[in-house]
């Protein structure tokens, strides 16, 4: 009853958290038998929440069993489907008690329930897929073993992708694998278990990656970042459409990581190159103190847009005036007691969430209940209610879009004051756009030649 409860509350907050949802290959996911569900982990509590709100079936949770030392938290996570499992490193007085969690997950399996299980063992936000732990892979192979391999456990892999999982109105794209029978390790288990739960880690790992975003070497995550702004500014040379729907940005992300490793391997000397320039470009940007990034400088067309966003603000602005007051309070405090409570980077998003939902349901209660007191009409005061979130959302999108717009202003005006270091920017970026295309087709032949 408490999970069903806390699935609804925490998804419509879910929904408002992320500005675009995207799911691929949900078709692939089995609506009923016994399924180990296995996402990539790359934000603390988010990775958890998002996955139960999206998938349609009620899910266990496997989670480090530290969260358990208070009784009090042990029974709550208790009552919303979390099963501890304790790590050598952090537990190791608690380790035994795996045996008797590895059982309770094959009676779940044997009651043809879900698990989900986070591989990796720890989230970080990183670009990066760590070495996959085999407590997945030996509970599929031991449910199936001890039901004789007749069970149809299934492993499905799920790419967790976040444009940004720590930012208000961010996407999210869950990428969900093909299903992987533990029974076809049948044979190999019963020749030899420790290679079987090996191999089947391997295939687990191999799936994961091609779902999600993979920096190999730290050297290149920021190289990475810079090169995906500096592309944005002109998708369609590169032959993707900006807005396309479904899993267009992702599959951009995707490439531009795959053609860095492949310079990265192969023609390290022209990569290096490329850093290098790059790092030019943007000290240019930091010398004008246009912190947005990247840059497009205004054209004929620019400006065009530029007046017409300019009156999309004025006639926006009472409506962010009325936002903001009724709005600011629960956005000051989120943001002041998540800097308070945070420690780690992973769990910043997800603080935020909860955080947020607590302290705007209050305030949205507050404030419906003031206008019901003024009007005294219950239809007044619902329609109200429900016009809260979408004229939050709209602030928060008119502030951001604002700022960007003023961006903008900024280097039209620096570009009639410091016209040699505009033309310098322009230039720059021109040829960086041209380098990475030649890079790009580079990459691509490669990857012909390689099929």
């Amino acid at each position: 009853m408490l999970y069903r409860f806390l699935k609804f509350i925490i998804g419509y907050a879910v929904r408002q958290y992320f500005r675009e949802v995207q799911l691929h290959n949900e078709d692939l996911v089995p609506q009923k038998g016994p399924v180990i569900f296995l996402p990539n982990h790359r934000s603390g509590f988010m990775d958890p929440i998002v996955v139960a709100i999206f998938l349609k079936r009620n899910v266990h949770f496997l989670a480090r069993g530290e969260s358990f030392k208070n009784p009090l938290m042990a029974k709550l996570l208790g009552k919303i489907s979390v099963i501890p499992i304790y790590r050598k490193e952090y537990s190791p007085d608690e380790v035994h008690k795996n045996d008797e969690i590895f059982r309770y997950c094959f009676t779940k399996l044997e009651q043809n329930e879900a698990l989900v299980i986070f591989p990796e063992g720890a989230s970080q936000t990183k670009p990066v897929l760590l070495p996959l732990k085999t407590g997945a892979a030996r509970i599929a192979l031991g449910a199936e073993a001890k039901n004789n391999f007749n069970l149809g456990v299934t492993l499905i892999p799920v790419g967790i992708n976040y444009t940004n999982p720590h930012h208000f109105q961010g996407k999210l794209f869950l990428n969900f694998g093909h299903p992987i029978l533990a029974s076809d390790y049948k044979d190999e288990y019963t020749f030899d278990s420790f290679m079987a739960v090996n191999n089947l880690t391997k295939r687990v790992e191999d799936e994961l990656k091609k779902r999600i975003v993979v920096v190999d070497e730290s050297r290149w995550y920021e190289l990475t970042d810079k090169v995906e702004k500096i592309i944005q500014t002109d998708y369609a040379r590169f032959g993707i459409r900006k807005n396309e729907a479904h899993i267009g940005w992702f599959m951009a992300r995707k490439d531009i990581a795959a053609a860095i490793e492949y310079f990265s391997n192969e023609k390290k000397e022209i990569l290096e190159s490329l850093e290098l320039k790059v790092q030019q470009y943007f000290s240019i940007i930091d010398l004008l103190n246009l912190k947005e990034g990247t840059i497009n400088p205004i054209g004929d067309k620019g400006r065009l847009k530029f007046f017409t966003l300019l009156f999309y603000f004025i006639l926006g602005l009472p409506f962010f005036i009325i936002g903001l007051v009724l709005h600011f309070l629960p956005y000051y405090f989120t943001n002041l007691l998540v800097k308070l409570v945070v420690k780690r980077s992973d769990f910043y998003g997800s603080i935020i969430l909860v955080i947020g939902l607590l302290l705007f349901t209050i305030n949205d209660g507050l404030m419906t209940s003031l206008v019901f007191k003024a009007t005294q009409n219950e239809l007044v005061s619902i329609v109200f209610f429900l016009l809260l979130a979408p004229i939050g959302i709209f602030t928060f999108q008119y502030y951001v879009g604002l700022k960007r717009w003023w961006y903008q202003m900024k280097i039209w005006i620096i570009g009639n004051r410091k016209t040699t270091l505009i033309k310098e920017l322009s230039q720059q970026r021109e040829t960086l756009l041209a380098s990475f295309k030649e890079a790009h087709e580079d990459y691509l032949n490669y990857e012909k030649q390689k099929k």
